[in-house]
């Protein structure tokens, strides 16, 4: 006698082990998707060199939404 599908599924939903799944397989995903992006890639090729005694800046906007002011950060 088999199992279907459906039922194999449901089986697994109710099961403690979607808890285990569930966020292993988000990490993964995550990883996947952070590794395809680039991201790393323009980070190392764009990697910001600082001089000696260099201070970091930082430039800030001001702006209305709807009403809310924003006031430096933008």
């Amino acid at each position: 006698m088999s199992i279907s599908l459906e039922l194999r599924f449901l089986l697994f939903l109710n099961s403690g082990w979607l808890i285990a799944f569930f966020p292993i397989a988000w990490l993964g995903a995550s990883y996947y998707l952070a590794r395809q992006s680039g991201w790393q890639k323009l980070a190392i090729k764009y990697k910001f060199k600082s001089g000696i005694g260099a201070e970091p800046s930082f430039f800030t906007h001001n702006g209305v939404i709807g009403g809310v002011q924003l006031k430096g950060i933008l």
